[in-house]
């Protein structure tokens, strides 16, 4: 399931897994409820603006990984000018996996 979100929702969904997982739907509409267990790809866009919520979603992401949570979850981070190294390394120490990137030229 992919669901494409605000950091925002996803720091609502890390910090009150239990809130969002009581969302009720209509009988027409029954998704799964909204919360990471339900969720195979995060994609993070952006990740170079750095803003508090974006760090505190990575900080807890990271957490998340590091307990086997979620051993489902693949965490993509997205960003046309960041340090790859730096997120790598940064997720690294927390994964038996060594993370992958793929970097792709621009102009």
């Amino acid at each position: 399931r992919i669901v494409y979100c605000t950091v925002g929702v996803l720091l609502r969904m890390l910090v009150c897994p239990k809130e969002e997982a009581n969302v009720s739907f209509s009988q027409q509409q029954s998704p799964p409820p909204l919360s990471l267990d339900t969720i195979s790809h995060l994609i993070l866009d952006e990740v170079h603006e750095r803003d508090v919520n974006t760090d505190f979603s990575l900080t807890l992401l990271r957490g998340l990984l590091a307990s086997k949570q979620c051993p489902h979850l693949r965490l993509i981070l997205m960003s046309a000018t960041a340090s790859i190294d730096f997120f790598r390394d940064y997720f690294a120490s927390v994964t038996q996996v060594p993370p992958a990137s793929l970097e792709i030229p621009g102009r």
